[in-house]
């Protein structure tokens, strides 16, 4: 739920949206939802935070060789993926990702799990991939 647009604005109100409890502070409120000073309660007209993140699997793009990433489930219903903690993406409907299967020592490959966002949000298995590269 965002802050207001318009209309009067309490600490009470902002920190409801933040989940802060009194005592309020401006400067805490602020600083939590990235604003630098001089603080002031105008800047939270129509703020609403980000969505937050549950940690899911690490995940592979569709080259496992490429490397890896961290794939979390936002509180928003989307999914999101993070390399090495830097910046956060949305996954795309039909994306796939591949999570750490097992080494076939008949083929002499490692194969991984492929997952496939549909348009549900919801991750289904999609397939096997196979990878000369090592887990």
């Amino acid at each position: 739920m965002p802050v207001p647009s318009s209309g009067p604005l309490a600490f009470s109100v902002i920190a409801g949206v933040l989940g802060f409890s009194p005592p309020y502070s401006l400067r805490d409120m602020s600083g939590n939802s990235g604003f630098s000073p001089p603080d002031s309660v105008s800047e939270f007209y129509g703020y609403s935070p980000g969505p937050t993140y549950t940690f899911y699997d690490y995940g592979y793009s569709f080259d496992p060789c490429e490397g890896s990433y961290q794939l979390y489930e936002g509180s928003d219903g989307n999914w999101y993926k993070s390399f090495d903690g830097g910046a956060t993406y949305i996954l795309s409907t039909g994306e796939i990702y591949l999570v750490e299967g097992y080494y076939d020592w008949e083929i002499e490959q490692f194969v991984y799990f492929g997952y496939q966002l549909d348009f549900g949000p919801s991750l289904y298995y999609w397939g096997n991939i196979e990878s000369f590269c090592a887990p």
